[in-house]
């Protein structure tokens, strides 16, 4: 019996030293990736930092200068409250404000080469605001506009969408999705804005995941080889399924709290997706809350492509370039015209 219970210390004390080693090398690894990102953000800072009500955001009067694979030579400035143009406040002009994620961030294109410049460029009587983060949804986008209407007070609102929009703004699908985000974000829940990270993780075992460096940047890197394995779930996401009625329905409720917000003041949305789910899904939602939506925009851009004309750097990447965003910034700035929504004014010198 004596020799059971030796045993039996042996085997626990084997046990806990193990978690104790393990315990141990964890934290190391720990240590290592936060003082690897430490470092890196030195070097080569970023242009968007962490937030705790939006998870996070462009930074403020920040520069980048760059040689990028396709776009070719590429310099990025942000100005007042991370907007890529912040305009006059007390301007006469018809003041527009312009949201969306990365197509209206667009590092990819130069200062002055974004779509909305394009509007004030040929149209002297705009004044532009745009905010774009990237990975950002709906509700993102409408913290951001709720922030800074009253100092804007815009006269019309432009809305970026993509499809990627759903997933980012339903926490359940986010957590199962391969290529969506890796961040913490606020989700619009049951009439409330919560701050989750994406993760099919819960209890105890979600805290310490959010809260390891080292355990998200793994996440990421599983994730970018299962990508190249299997599909995820926007490639076999059904509009009639219960989960994507569900991001559906999140998304008017947001978009409702947009028109709330703005009263009676014109929006005009438009999607970047050439084709997917989201163009008929948005037409309806915008339709719900009285928000224009331009669906030619893609049809012109598809036939543009299929002529030749190259807009952006598909496969590969299909963020617009400085052409795509010249000829979406003509024909959203053609369809606001025609619309009487701005004044027909032309530049002295176009």
């Amino acid at each position: 019996m004596a020799r059971f219970f030796n045993l039996i210390k042996v085997a626990f004390r084997r046990i806990i030293f193990l978690l104790i080693f393990f315990l141990l090398f964890f934290l190391m690894l720990e240590a290592a990736t936060r003082l690897y990102f430490f470092i890196k953000n030195k070097i080569n800072p970023p242009m968007m930092t962490f937030s705790e009500s939006l998870g996070w955001q462009t930074k403020a009067k920040s520069y980048k200068k760059g040689n990028l694979k396709c776009y070719g030579p590429v310099i990025v400035t942000t100005t007042e409250y991370g907007f890529r143009v912040f305009g006059d406040v007390n301007t006469d002009k018809t003041k527009i404000l312009v949201l969306g994620d990365s197509y209206t961030f667009g590092n990819v294109v130069s200062d002055g080469d974004l779509y909305y410049d394009h509007l004030k460029r040929l149209n002297n009587s705009i004044e532009i605001f745009a905010y774009g983060c990237g990975g950002y949804g709906t509700l993102q986008e409408y913290m951001i506009l709720d922030k800074y209407f009253d100092e804007i007070k815009p006269d019309i609102i432009l809305w970026q969408f993509s499809d990627g929009d759903f997933i980012n703004n339903d926490h359940e699908l986010e957590s199962s999705s391969i290529i969506n985000n890796h961040m913490q974000r606020p989700y619009y829940i049951d009439g409330k804005i919560k701050l989750l990270y994406p993760t099919p993780i819960k209890g105890v075992s979600y805290h310490i995941f959010y809260n390891s460096h080292f355990l998200r940047w793994l996440n990421i890197k599983l994730s970018l080889i299962k990508a190249v394995l299997e599909n995820t779930l926007e490639y076999d996401l059904n509009i009639d399924s219960s989960d994507f009625q569900r991001a559906k329905r999140t998304t008017s409720l947001i978009m409702g709290l947009v028109r709330q917000r703005v009263g009676a003041i014109p929006i005009v949305a438009f999607s970047v997706d050439e084709i997917g789910v989201g163009q008929g899904v948005f037409k309806e939602i915008c339709k719900e809350h009285n928000i224009i939506f331009v669906s030619q925009l893609n049809e012109v851009l598809n036939k543009l492509k299929l002529s030749g004309q190259k807009i952006d750097c598909s496969p590969g990447d299909k963020h617009w370039n400085k052409y795509g965003h010249y000829f979406a910034g003509r024909l959203l700035l053609e369809y606001l015209e025609k619309s009487n929504l701005v004044e027909k004014r032309r530049p002295l010198f176009p």
